[in-house]
């Protein structure tokens, strides 16, 4: 519960910096902090890697840095509420891997989740869609009314579009 916690707070502080940062400061400086904060630990327990293991989390590290900065560059241009769902993707890559790599075989409960994670996404993003052309059209669709209200997804695109136009006109 602390870690989703932690990673809703990065969420949010991620989507406010990528307002005003560029998105490799913002890498740099979540590099520089999570190796500070994760130093100590990896002392308590060091081993010297191998050749082959420093191959690997050399990788790892070159994939996840260009995973982060995808990241924070969909969360600089969309809506954090219409780009967080597509982070769950995750999981369902994990599962493959799991099940290509390690042979692990997939319980009734991750099919369920495939399922949830999967038909959510899919459901936001053409709601978002919907949303979208509806600002560049000025006409109401059924997705605009789904919170009864203006608010809610794409609501601060609506307002940051508003203001825009007030202090032009």
């Amino acid at each position: 519960l602390l870690g989703a916690f932690c990673v809703a707070v990065v969420l949010v502080i991620i989507k406010r910096l990528s307002t005003t940062e560029r998105p490799l400061t913002i890498s740099f400086w979540f590099g520089v902090i999570a190796t500070l904060v994760s130093a100590v630990p990896a002392f308590m327990v060091w081993k010297e890697p191998t050749v082959e293991q420093v191959f690997w989390l050399a990788l790892i590290g070159a994939l996840g840095a260009t995973a982060q900065y995808m990241v924070i560059r969909a969360y600089r241009i969309g809506e954090a509420t219409a780009v967080a769902p597509f982070d769950y993707i995750r999981l369902l890559l994990a599962a493959l891997v799991g099940w290509l790599v390690f042979a692990e075989q997939p319980d009734i409960w991750t099919g369920v989740g495939s399922v949830l994670i999967i038909g959510s996404t899919l459901y936001i993003a053409r709601r978002e869609a919907m949303r979208k052309k509806e600002d560049v059209n000025g006409t109401q669709s059924p997705a605009s009314t789904s919170f009864g209200t203006r608010e809610g997804v794409g609501a601060s695109v609506v307002a940051k579009r508003e203001r825009d136009a007030e202090r032009k006109g």
